[in-house]
């Protein structure tokens, strides 16, 4: 799985981009056979006191589409954790529909 981290916050991003990378292996590690790439975006809204991160991200799954979540918190850990909780779950809705298209597909080729 190829994971693509597009850091805007301003602030020291070497570790962060690390540390993403590793998070997004870890949470989304299990779906390693289906996606291809992840692009997560992190980016700040607003000013000084008042910002939140803003985290996007976006699974290609081949021929199952793509996926994308957003998360916006005060917490940069927060809203890369929620989005990527959210992706998760759109990743796991999407192959389980896939599955249950084989399987309706199978059952009506063999009554056939």
């Amino acid at each position: 799985m190829k994971v693509l981290v597009h850091d805007n916050v301003k602030s020291d991003h070497h570790s962060r981009t690390e540390y993403v990378t590793e998070l997004v292996e870890e949470q989304l590690g299990r779906f390693d056979s289906t996606i291809h790439q992840v692009e997560l975006s992190l980016s700040n809204e607003g000013h000084n006191s008042a910002a939140v991160t803003h985290c996007h991200v976006s699974a290609n799954l081949g021929s199952l589409g793509t996926v994308a979540a957003d998360e916006r918190n005060a917490d940069e850990h927060a809203a890369i954790s929620g989005a990527l909780g959210r992706l998760s779950r759109g990743i796991t809705k999407r192959v389980e529909k896939r599955q249950t298209l084989d399987h309706q597909t199978d059952t009506a080729a063999e009554t056939v």
